[in-house]
């Protein structure tokens, strides 16, 4: 699922319909339903979303720029997982030409001993339509806590864009 001596190729087949709802407002996050094709290995009925913020807002007003995506393998199904994974993120890399920060990252913080999320590179496609080389990461969920704490507990947090920033107060919350 996340190789290190290649490029894996990912194709989503979803309906044309959905695919172009999607790409008119692609701000809106909303879920679709999709297969996916993870190198030879075909998954069903998965939903598809795009992700992202500043690189999400890029792509909405750039024709040259590919949105980032998630895949949420258990959205239609709560019981099933993917090798034990619930959801994928796709980064398309905006501001980085070399397309290795984020990896790079992950790598160090791994070789650090940091609990880390797997990644690797991928060859995208949705239906017959390329969309580049992203960075396929591993969701920080309850399976990642799982899999990197011997107890299984842990606590994950999500900055928001309000909170995020440096003039956040108390009353902002």
């Amino acid at each position: 699922l996340f190789p290190d001596d290649r490029v894996l190729t990912v194709r989503i087949m979803m309906d044309r319909a959905d695919h172009a709802d999607m790409l008119a407002d692609l701000i809106a996050k909303r879920y679709y339903r999709a297969d996916v094709w993870m190198g030879d290995e075909l998954v069903k009925d998965v939903a598809v979303r795009t992700k992202g913020s500043s690189s999400l807002m890029q792509a909405a007003f750039s024709p040259n720029i590919a949105a980032g995506l998630k895949i949420d393998f258990n959205f239609f199904n709560s019981a099933r997982s993917y090798h034990g994974i619930k959801k994928l993120s796709y980064g398309n890399a905006f501001t980085d030409p070399t397309l290795m920060k984020e990896f790079l990252g992950y790598e160090v913080m791994a070789a650090l001993g940091i609990p880390t999320p797997r990644a690797c590179f991928v060859d995208l496609w949705i239906n017959d339509r390329h969309q580049g080389v992203f960075t396929q990461v591993e969701a920080v969920d309850g399976y990642f806590v799982e899999r990197n704490f011997p107890d299984g507990n842990g606590n994950i947090y999500k900055p928001e864009l309000a909170s995020g920033r440096l003039d956040w107060t108390e009353a902002d919350a």
